[in-house]
């Protein structure tokens, strides 16, 4: 049912702090498994020491790859995507 009093006409909120950044992983490939082995971060390279968890999501045909991973020091949340072939770390 149309809604006469809801607004179109101003902008959806942004919200940056939740924008995921594109980033450089080193990954195998191997027997239907991938294994992310370094990635690149703000010009640093962080090798990956462990995968702490792995998962996936189902957008429509897309399939993200999610690791939780850690470079010894910190944790990070990285994921690859099927459809388009990017590595992006999760921020926030």
């Amino acid at each position: 049912m149309f809604n006469p009093n809801a607004r179109w006409d101003r902008p959806l909120p942004q919200n940056n702090q939740t924008c995921d950044e594109c980033i450089e992983v080193e990954a195998i490939f191997e027997k239907g498994k991938i294994i992310p082995i370094w990635f690149s971060l703000g010009g640093m390279r962080h090798e990956i020491k462990e995968i702490i968890y792995r998962w996936q999501e189902r957008k429509g045909q897309e399939v993200l790859y999610y690791f939780s991973v850690s470079d010894g020091e910190e944790v990070y949340q990285i994921y690859f995507s099927n459809k388009t072939f990017v590595w992006r770390i999760r921020n926030g």
